[in-house]
């Protein structure tokens, strides 16, 4: 993003070990200037904001519905009215059968976490409007094995009519 828009200023965050070659990339591509790294617990740091684009990439699979709920609500205070969240994870078929690589990736999340799951576009819809957001699009780019799930932060006016 920070390659690409050249007037953005980014915010990386994540856990120590994996922001190193993160670090190491944005002074690979000249964007260290505009791109802050912090290392800290999504649930516990000061998230900033407020952000006009929040994406969150093979965040939510780790967590029970409640707990994604919670982050989803973190996430909706800090995008800006209007904003968008962009959600990047493998998203299974609502029948949970037709996306292999979904299938195997829950079938990780079972063996690698104590309740993470697998969301189908039905249930990241429920979560998205539940949390401020209007029901997300998503898009599947040919070649990839996994989905972003774009939508945007309810606006005042949305609210209200």
């Amino acid at each position: 993003l920070a390659r690409r828009f050249h007037h953005a200023r980014v915010t990386l965050l994540d856990r120590a070990s994996a922001l190193s070659p993160a670090r190491r990339r944005t002074k690979e591509t000249a964007v260290h200037e505009r791109v802050e790294v912090l290392a800290a617990d999504m649930f516990d740091a000061d998230l900033g904001g407020p952000y006009d684009v929040v994406v969150a990439s093979h965040v939510f699979p780790h967590f029970n519905a409640k707990t994604c709920e919670k982050l989803l609500r973190r996430l909706g205070k800090v995008t800006s009215p209007g904003g968008r969240l962009i959600v990047h994870d493998y998203v299974p078929d609502e029948t949970r059968t037709a996306n292999a690589p979904a299938a195997l990736f829950a079938a990780l999340m079972l063996a690698w976490t104590r309740e993470g799951n697998t969301y189908t576009y039905s249930e990241y819809t429920k979560l998205f409007t539940k949390c401020g957001f209007l029901a997300p699009v998503m898009h599947a780019p040919p070649h990839f094995t996994t989905q972003f799930l774009v939508g945007e932060r309810k606006s005042r006016r949305a609210r209200l009519g």
